[in-house]
């Protein structure tokens, strides 16, 4: 009995755990990997970019990160696919930007594997 009471408690802290890096540290670690560069490949600084399309993306992904692992836990893998699609058909007009479009994908992509990888690897080693 002692056995099933420490693995439900070591699942419960992996669930809290997962949940906490898919907010900010997964959020920090996606806006590292697209900070904006120029065509000489100098980081444009944050005063050129507007504060409102960083915040409502970074809680969007915050946001589609939770949801992505929460499914992921509950097993319901494919209900993933209507939250990616939920999410391009907001911003489908701003796909036509190929700069958008290029930070677009890979922000999306990165945020849905590691909610998704988190996901299954708690499944996996707290069954």
């Amino acid at each position: 009995m002692r056995e099933l009471d420490f693995l439900w408690q070591s699942r419960s802290i992996a669930i809290v755990v997962a949940y906490f890096v898919c907010s900010v540290p997964a959020a920090t670690f996606i806006a590292s990997v697209l900070k904006h560069r120029d065509k000489s490949n100098k980081i444009i600084s944050k005063k050129n970019r507007d504060r409102n399309e960083d915040a409502g993306g970074l809680y969007i992904g915050i946001l589609e990160r939770i949801c992505i692992l929460t499914l992921s836990l509950l097993g319901q893998y494919t209900a993933i696919s209507f939250v990616i699609a939920a999410k391009s058909l907001a911003r489908f007009k701003q796909l036509s930007e190929e700069a958008f479009a290029e930070r677009y994908l890979i922000g999306t992509l990165l945020s849905v594997n590691i909610a998704l990888l988190l996901g299954i690897f708690v499944n996996i080693l707290f069954p």
